[in-house]
């Protein structure tokens, strides 16, 4: 379990089980920014008319990407189906290859979520939708969300009213043969100014922050960078350490992945959106990373990933 803290309240919490204490947002949290142009990649399906859980596709989204950054990043699957978390099951986000092709790459799925969620986003539609993800003229994969009813019986149900309840995972998931980096390391929430961020901005800045590394395998150490989502004015920094390491234990891209995927949670949990610092510790003694939330966008030609997003054809 990976454990979070905060320097004004301590708290235990997981990024895979969240408390019955969880909290939601509602759709009036963000102004659109305009979509971004200039990717090859491009969305094509349509939005249904049932509304879907913001909270609760945001975070499976996220939990997701995560699952599929400890893959290699050009593995094929023959399907993907997002593992519910305990106190978020009323959604489903599955992947499934087009005819007639019977897999598709892990780095696509990773595409195709963070696609979908961040047109969600910019149109500001939560809804039930199918998607296609294609490249020029070739569907890679078909991308399904929809509301699912809350169960009354069985494990879902209970992990509706259970915070150490454990998700289970779909046959196809690959979540079971990921390749984590060994042992985890602690790390500590610190929130910083009073600055507000936007719920949403939060939520696709992680998301954009882990489909930046996870081209980059689970056990590689983490080098210096700054990642967001074009059009958003919130991004993670991975801070140059004062005293670089020269010796193991290393920050990896593993655990990285691990540190953001928690972060809107700890936020959502914690009623608090605003800058953080992030302190990642081995043994909860020797410091092996540092990074920051906060507001801010990209800054092209500067230290970071691209944020080109993908374009998208909406019927």
């Amino acid at each position: 379990m990976l454990t979070f803290s905060s320097a004004v309240s301590p708290i235990s919490y997981s990024p895979l089980l969240n408390t019955t204490n969880s909290r939601s947002i509602d759709d009036t949290d963000l102004s659109i920014p305009a979509s971004v142009e200039g990717s090859p990649f491009m969305l094509n399906g349509k939005y249904g008319a049932e509304k879907i859980p913001i909270t609760s596709v945001l975070m499976n989204a996220l939990s997701g990407l995560a699952d599929l950054a400890h893959l290699d990043h050009d593995r094929h699957i023959d399907a993907f189906h997002v593992p519910n978390l305990p106190d978020y099951t009323d959604v489903d986000i599955h992947l499934q290859p087009v005819a007639p092709d019977t897999d598709f790459e892990v780095q696509h799925a990773t595409l195709g979520i963070y696609f979908v969620i961040y047109n969600m986003i910019t149109k500001h539609t939560f809804r039930n939708c199918t998607f296609t993800l294609d490249y020029k003229d070739i569907s890679l994969l078909q991308v399904t969300i929809n509301k699912r009813p809350k169960p009354k019986y069985g494990l879902d149900a209970n992990a509706q009213n259970s915070s150490s309840s454990i998700p289970t995972s779909s046959p196809n998931s690959p979540t079971a043969l990921s390749d984590k980096p060994g042992p985890i390391p602690h790390f500590e929430f610190v929130p910083g100014p009073e600055e507000a961020l936007v719920p949403q901005a939060v939520f696709i800045a992680m998301m954009a922050t882990i489909k930046s590394v996870s081209t980059f395998p689970s056990t590689d150490i983490v080098q210096p960078f700054r990642a967001g989502a074009l059009g958003f004015n919130v991004r993670f920094q991975c801070m140059r350490m004062e005293k670089p390491r020269t010796e193991p234990p290393f920050l990896l891209y593993g655990h990285l992945v691990d540190v953001v995927r928690g972060i809107p949670g700890y936020m959502l949990r914690e009623r608090k959106w605003q800058g953080m610092m992030i302190v990642v510790t081995w043994g909860r003694e020797e410091i092996i990373g540092e990074g920051v939330v906060d507001k801010g966008g990209l800054e092209l030609g500067g230290l970071g990933f691209d944020g080109t997003e993908g374009n998208v054809s909406v019927a």
